[in-house]
């Protein structure tokens, strides 16, 4: 009977292994909670995966409430969502990454979003178990479940699989009463042997996916087993129904291949010679894509639940190690904002203004323009996804958010800078004459032409966006726009040039600039003194005669 001491000591001994791995978790969460991330460098590659996600979910949102690729790439937008994904899952980070994208929330979702946020920031105990829970389904990405939740058509493996899994079934319950039978187990076994792992070789995509799947459900289920907390009763009670509806596919998915981290090695190498024996990863393939194809509406909405939890977390942790704030909404058309910064720029100026009129933004190279417009939209976006603004105050109507900055040219289709930009603005002014409000931003209008065509096609573009739908801020280094169009508004920005060289405060101020730097920066760079004597000469003799002398 020494055995059963020994059984008893082993159960303890794994039980308290567990327990105590649980506490180190919840201990490295906690520590972590509160301190500043490092940017994760993750390669473009993995972000596009990421990515993938929210391409597949976008063709059930409407186009007016999506951040387009334009926009999204004008902003840098991947690298402020590395710079926010402090999410502990895959899913999460897919999520997250999904509602920088989506600015068309409606007003009650919102509201949620940000009443679970608070209730993460205050609640320690609730945010570490919903991370722990999250911690099963691990970072791994390339696992292409997306394409399984979207896509209502995909093959099987087919009925062949079910017959093999059930020769050798039969050849046991047939040796119970005819003992040579059983001798048949080793050539089934066999065929089995070649048949689990070539299958597992061509069918390899689809067992990656639906261990993600299930790894994501597994998840849920440990939520959908803790007492649903008040400030997130909604969320656990609809992950509790769920679950309950989706229990098939958590059932048969483990023998796809998904792991179950509280198997010692011993039972986890018995488990694989059962699968083997009995084909139970293509058995359980079958099941599974079965259910997926007839629970696809609820797993998509539990996929995106679990992961809005740890992207809101996320968003929760941004709160603790920055100076952000909750934004607020009007239905008047106009932005108000004080110490609004660029969330990307390492020591930031904070700027403050009320932008309720189409304006132009002017100022010297190197002044802050840019930055500044770009601080503006980046805001725009995340106060219209995560409910967290960089800024000590932000105000604004509900708006869709575009831009037209950073054109480049297009090699492959051999379209040019300029006639990729004209169809970038073509894009913002088709949406201009829409119903729903735009904010849109554009950097150096039209920056791809000569001097006199560049304001006469500017000017005519600005003017017919007055009165539209949409409201325009457009950085520019055409002064004589501010003159052209006195429907606008001008602010500006401004530099200081001495012996020390030139310096910049960043500073918003009002009125249109009437500063320059390009011949002063030419001096302080070292250019010969007969350049830069030679360029103010000619600056000056086009101001007092409007036209350039020959040299």
């Amino acid at each position: 009977m020494i055995w059963l001491p020994l059984a008893a000591a082993l159960i303890v001994a794994a039980i308290y292994g567990l327990v105590r791995r649980r506490r180190a978790i919840r201990s490295r969460l906690r520590a972590l909670w509160g301190k500043k991330s490092p940017v994760k460098r993750l390669e473009d590659d993995l972000v596009e995966d990421v990515a993938a996600y929210w391409r597949k979910r976008a063709e059930t949102v409407a186009p007016g409430g999506q951040v387009d690729d334009i926009t999204w790439g004008d902003l840098d937008m991947n690298d402020l969502f590395r710079r926010l994904d402090t999410c502990v899952s895959a899913v999460g980070s897919e999520v997250l990454y999904a509602l920088l994208r989506e600015t068309g929330a409606p007003p009650e979702a919102l509201g949620r979003r940000e009443d679970v946020i608070r209730a993460f920031r205050t609640d320690e105990e609730m945010r570490l178990d919903v991370q722990t829970a999250l911690l099963r389904v691990g970072r791994s990405h390339f696992h292409g479940a997306t394409a399984y939740l979207y896509r209502p058509e995909y093959s099987r493996p087919g009925v062949l699989y079910d017959i093999l899994s059930l020769v050798p079934l039969l050849l046991l319950i047939g040796g119970a009463f005819f003992p040579p039978l059983l001798l048949g187990l080793v050539p089934s076994f066999c065929v089995n042997l070649v048949a689990h792992y070539r299958s597992d070789a061509i069918w390899s995509r689809e067992i990656r996916a639906v261990t993600h799947i299930a790894t994501v459900l597994s998840a849920a289920g440990r939520l959908s087993r803790r007492p649903a907390p008040g400030a997130l009763g909604p969320e656990f009670g609809r992950i509790r129904s769920l679950t309950r509806r989706l229990r098939s596919i958590g059932r048969w998915a483990p023998l796809c291949g998904a792991a179950d981290e509280g198997r010692d090695q011993l039972s986890a190498l018995l488990m694989e010679y059962i699968k083997v024996a009995f084909l139970l990863n293509m058995v359980g393939l079958r099941r599974v894509f079965g259910r997926i194809a007839a629970h696809a509406e609820e797993l998509r909405e539990m996929y995106a639940l679990v992961g809005e939890l740890d992207a809101l977390i996320a968003v929760a942790a941004v709160r603790e190690t920055e100076n952000v704030c909750a934004p607020e909404f009007s239905d008047e058309q106009s932005v108000e904002f004080a110490g609004l910064v660029h969330p990307l720029v390492a020591s930031p100026v904070a700027n403050d203004g009320i932008w309720d009129r189409n304006t132009l933004v002017t100022g010297s190279n190197a002044s802050g323009k840019s930055t500044f417009i770009k601080a503006l939209a980046i805001n725009a976006i995340l106060a219209q996804t995560i409910c967290t603004c960089f800024a000590g105050r932000f105000r604004m109507c509900r708006a869709r958010v575009m831009s037209s900055m950073a054109i480049r040219d297009d090699v492959q289709s051999g379209e040019s800078y300029f006639v990729a930009e004209v169809r970038s603005l073509k894009r913002i002014l088709d949406a201009a004459q829409g119903d729903g409000a735009v904010l849109a931003f554009v950097d150096e209008i039209l920056r791809g032409t000569n001097t006199v065509e560049r304001i006469a096609a500017s000017s005519a573009v600005l003017r017919r966006l007055e009165g539209g739908s949409a409201l325009l801020m457009a950085a520019t280094h055409d002064i004589e726009l501010t003159r052209i169009l006195p429907g606008y508004a001008n602010v500006h920005f401004r530099e200081a040039v001495d012996e020390r060289g030139v310096t910049f405060d960043y500073r918003l101020r009002p009125g249109p600039s009437q500063t320059r730097n390009a011949i002063a920066l030419l001096e302080q760079m070292g250019f010969g003194d007969d350049i830069v004597r030679s360029a103010r000469e000619m600056a000056a003799r086009f101001e007092g005669e409007q036209r350039w002398p020959t040299l």
